[in-house]
């Protein structure tokens, strides 16, 4: 017998039967979880509960751990419906919720990944996405050392990352093997800085390049990250983090 009362967000909806749906989750307590909802009232855009990225409070019944089990849900926030007439945001909050589906197991145990999320999908920027990537990569075993230099151990000048080990290069210690190094976005190092359109691009490509290597390596990448990508640096003026504000 499964009984589970939970919050989560909603990362992926798939229509089943006349009225009905199931319902794939990122829970807070029980990692990734799929139920079935009767009855699902189809709305405006955006103003739907059972929508990706919106988050909720459910519970969840099955007589067996191997049945997919019954679902009642009610709104928490539709973040959907904040990020409507923002192109940038509510792609954003989109590409969040095609990458969690993609990445992770049913009841995986993801809390602190939870809080992170959340506090992205409430207020989206480029930034701030880009940091949730390399959480997304850690969380999946695969993080990233950006602390220090490899080579010399030394905590300043930080300017790239080994494509082999993921760890950070120093400016003085990255001079014989630039070309084949990737840039490290000081946003990342420095949650204070000023966020260029250079620096997204570095960064999509940074996190792109361990993310295909590691999480996607036998299956693709969800196609709405490069939108994404492309939104962004194609926006003008665009304000990548408060920062630049």
């Amino acid at each position: 017998m499964i009984d589970i009362d939970d919050e989560g967000v909603i990362i992926n909806v798939f229509p089943s039967g006349e009225n009905g749906a199931v319902l794939c989750l990122l829970s807070r307590e029980h990692g990734i979880i799929k139920g079935y909802v009767r009855n699902v009232k189809k709305g405006k855009p955006g103003g739907n509960v059972y929508h990706p990225a919106n988050r909720v409070r459910f519970q969840m019944r099955s007589r067996l751990e191997d049945n997919l089990g019954n679902l009642k849900v009610s709104p928490i926030s539709e973040y959907v419906s904040r990020c409507i007439n923002d192109k940038v945001k509510m792609t954003i909050i989109m590409t969040v919720s095609a990458m969690i589906y993609s990445s992770f197991k049913e009841y995986e145990r993801l809390t602190d990944f939870y809080e992170r999320t959340i506090a992205l999908l409430s207020d989206p920027s480029a930034a701030d996405y880009l940091r949730w990537e390399l959480l997304l990569l850690k969380v999946s075993g695969f993080g990233l050392d950006l602390t220090k230099c490899a080579v010399t151990g030394r905590r300043d000048n930080l300017l790239y990352v080994s494509p082999k080990s993921g760890r950070a290069v120093s400016k003085e210690a990255a001079l014989p093997y630039v070309r084949y190094l990737l840039p490290l976005p000081s946003f990342f190092i420095d949650s204070g800085s000023c966020v260029s359109k250079d620096d997204i691009k570095q960064a999509f490509a940074l996190t792109g390049y361990f993310l295909r290597r590691y999480v996607f390596a036998d299956k693709k990448i969800p196609e709405i990250r490069t939108v994404l990508e492309e939104y962004l640096l194609k926006e003008e003026n665009l304000v990548y983090n408060v920062a630049c504000s």
